[in-house]
Order: structure tokens, then sequence, then C-alpha cells
């Protein structure tokens, strides 16, 4: 019964969390970027914002990510070589512009993602995933506690 009451309640949290990041705003962009070679995406984002980078062919390429509020300061930045990263960032209300330049030597696929969350609906889902993790917890500590009761002459060594 545990089982199940933690199963349920973890999959409404993850399936809630998800549906708060699709429902947010957010934008994608994809290129193929040669040397020294820029793109940029503009996003509107307000508390907390996300950029993921992507690079399906990845052979050691390296990329500057960069992110600016709407005044233009550069509010993130950092050199993403490997072949997924995600990044977060405090984001006041505005169109931000996550700018990913090529600093490798060859021709990298880019494909970039980015937006913003509630996190204040974001709460609730989260709440009900971590509250399903820990009756999972609890329910497998049962489970070896029973155990080691049940065949106390095996767990005597």
């Amino acid at each position: 019964m545990l089982l199940w009451a933690a199963l349920a309640a973890l999959a409404a949290g993850s399936a809630g969390c998800a549906q708060v990041f699709l429902d947010g705003p957010h934008a994608q962009y994809a290129a193929e970027l040669g040397p020294s070679e820029t793109g940029s995406l503009e996003v509107w984002a307000g508390g907390l914002g996300y950029r993921q980078v992507h690079m399906p062919g990845f052979a050691g390429q390296a990329l500057l990510v960069r992110v600016a509020d709407p005044d233009g300061n550069l509010i993130s930045d950092g050199i993403v070589q490997t072949r997924m990263a995600v990044d977060y960032f405090e984001a006041e209300a505005g169109a931000h512009s996550v700018i990913v330049t090529n600093v490798s030597d060859e021709a990298v696929r880019v494909e970039l993602a980015a937006g913003s969350m509630d996190l204040d609906r974001m709460a609730p889902p989260a709440g009900a995933a971590g509250a399903g993790a820990a009756m999972l917890a609890a329910w497998g500590c049962l489970r070896a506690v029973r155990y080691m009761t049940a065949q106390p002459e095996e767990n005597a060594m």
C-alpha cells in the first residue's frame, strides 16, 4: 500500500513539475556555427530563468554562452565543453538575450533552449514529488527491517 502511494505521489509531482516547465515562456534556437560565429536567442524571463545547450555531434568543441538582461548587462556566462549543459539564472522581468559563440576551431551544431518558470507554481508539485520520494525511502527501510527480523539466523553473521 505504501509503495503504491509513494509511486503515485512521485509520478503526480513529477508530471506537475514538467507541466510548470512547459507552461512557462520559452524559446528555441538551432544552427550550425562555424569557428568564431555567434548566434542569439531572445526570451522573456522573470524569476528563475534557465538555458539548455545541446551539441548533437559533440566532438570536443567548446561554446561560450552568455545571458544578458534587458539592459544589456551580463548576468550569466560560461564555457560549455560537454554534449549537454543546463544552467539557471535569476532574471528580472523582461526580454533576455542568450548569446552563444563557437570558440573552437571547427563547426558545431547547436540546439539552444531558454525560458523562465514560476517558482510559486512549482512548490506544490515539487512537494508532492518530495513526499513520494520520502515514502519510497520509508518503504525500503521497512522492507529491510522486516527481512532482517523474519530471517534472524541468516543475518546473525
